[in-house]
């Protein structure tokens, strides 16, 4: 964990990174719970791990999205057809 770059605000990788001392220090078997954790993040459709055994958040990694919308220009929900051939747009700023 020590060749994680340290991003300007402080990412998932950086707190890992921050907690190498608490996971040295947990058994085996909770490592490999952490290690099983963290390889959920880096899986499509999972958004968070719980890393509660090395100090963390249970909700790491999790995407948060503003639902302010109201400064933005444009704002479409696309939908399309699983051949690609049809596709409607709503536009959602209108609704």
């Amino acid at each position: 964990m020590s060749n994680f770059v340290e991003y300007k605000d402080c990412t998932v990788l950086c707190k890992l990174n921050k907690s190498k001392d608490k996971f040295e220090a947990l058994d085996l078997l909770s490592q490999c719970k952490v290690l099983l954790q963290i390889l959920q993040l880096s899986r499509i459709g999972t958004t968070m791990a719980d890393l509660r055994l090395i100090g963390l958040s249970a909700n790491s990694g999790k995407i948060l999205i503003s639902k302010n919308i109201a400064n933005i220009e444009e704002f479409k929900l696309i939908n399309q057809s699983v051949t690609g051939l049809f596709e409607t747009s709503i536009d959602l700023l209108t609704v």
